[in-house]
């Protein structure tokens, strides 16, 4: 099938992407690597958040509906990285980018209209917010703006898979009815931040922050995570790393909320890598075991070895806070680089746990 021989393809495509944005971040931190282009630095946010996770979120979703037409939506999306990459004026790679999120829109009505409920609901919410983003970069918005919409389509994606996990923790009739309630409020209280930030940035920036403080809560309290720590293997780890995420989405909400307008700086990096390296990453670490094996048809065994990735984020990423709040500019200058080992661990660590799967299955 035409869709089997494309998984892999996509996958490693985005695992490229993940490893440029890495380059660039490293470049702009302050790192003497080669960079092809003056404006090599500026790509990094572009890279990840649009470029690697829209392809990681594209592609499985795409899995997930098992519909051919779908990976052609994260295939433009790597086209658009290929154009960014190869320093083509900015309108290309834009362009492609509202290509393959307008197509994740339609993927989630798809799966919207076969799944109809408010986690799905939010999710077509959250890849609404990657085709804003998009679009506002295509028209040449300050990436700040399309950052704030990137953040939504990440926090909304993520929110509403967790959501739909949550139904299965045997709470009462009254008790699902008000954690719904409460999730909308949230979700539509964030919706109405993004749209006020687009005329009042700062304003809305920190409404934004004190959304986020509240999502955190509220999936801190109600996520299936807290029943299954209590096992083990590969659900404490996945769990581990879940409910770790929420303090970094509670902490990045906070400074949002503290600072407010800082669209560049330490405090600006502060915000961004507290939701973006300690909440997603956290998320990504945890369903990784999960998600791989479904997209690629390759086991990936548990190990323990995952908690050293997942510790090694969340020290340097602490550090790296740390530096920031206290303009520290060489802790942030040695933290952002075990950032970046710590992915680079991740990736590591995965490929390792792949190749011992694969030998198990081999015939003796």
């Amino acid at each position: 099938m035409i869709s089997s021989r494309l998984k892999i393809p996509i996958m490693a495509g985005g695992l490229l992407t993940l490893l440029a944005g890495l380059w660039t971040g490293l470049v702009r931190l302050g790192w003497e690597l080669p960079a092809p282009r003056v404006d090599w630095p500026s790509l990094h946010g572009p890279l990840l958040l649009s470029g690697f996770l829209g392809t990681l979120i594209g592609l499985e979703r795409a899995v997930g509906i098992r519909k051919k037409w779908a990976y052609v939506f994260p295939v433009l999306n790597l086209a658009g990285v290929i154009t960014l990459v190869g320093g083509a004026p900015p309108v290309f790679p834009a362009a492609f980018s509202v290509a393959a999120s307008g197509g994740l829109v339609l993927v989630m009505l798809f799966i919207f209209k076969r799944q109809p409920g408010l986690h799905t609901g939010v999710m077509v919410a959250g890849a609404a917010h990657w085709l804003l983003g998009c679009v506002l970069w295509l028209h040449g918005a300050p990436l700040a703006e399309a950052i704030h919409a990137w953040i939504l389509f990440l926090v909304f994606t993520i929110a509403g898979e967790r959501l739909e996990l949550s139904r299965f923790g045997g709470a009462s009739t009254a008790r699902s009815w008000l954690r719904n309630v409460l999730f909308t409020l949230l979700a539509v209280f964030l919706i109405a931040a993004a749209g006020i930030s687009h005329h009042l940035f700062n304003l809305g920036s920190r409404l934004l922050g004190a959304g986020f403080v509240g999502l955190a809560l509220w999936l801190f309290r109600y996520d299936l995570a807290r029943k299954t720590i209590q096992q083990t293997g590969l659900p404490r780890f996945t769990a581990t790393c879940i409910l770790s995420g929420y303090p970094w989405l509670a902490l990045g909400g906070l400074l949002l909320v503290l600072y407010g307008d800082v669209p560049a700086g330490l405090s600006h990096d502060a915000i961004l890598h507290s939701i973006l390296l300690g909440f997603v990453f956290s998320m990504i670490f945890g369903h990784a075991p999960i998600m791989f094996p479904a997209v690629t048809g390759k086991a990936m065994p548990y190990s323990p070895r995952f908690y050293a990735h997942f510790a090694l984020l969340h020290l340097s990423l602490l550090l790296r806070v740390f530096a920031d709040l206290s303009t520290w500019p060489h802790l942030r200058y040695y933290a952002g680089l075990i950032n970046a080992l710590a992915i680079l661990l991740f990736l590591a660590n995965n490929i390792l746990s792949v190749r011992e799967g694969s030998a198990k299955t081999q015939p003796v």
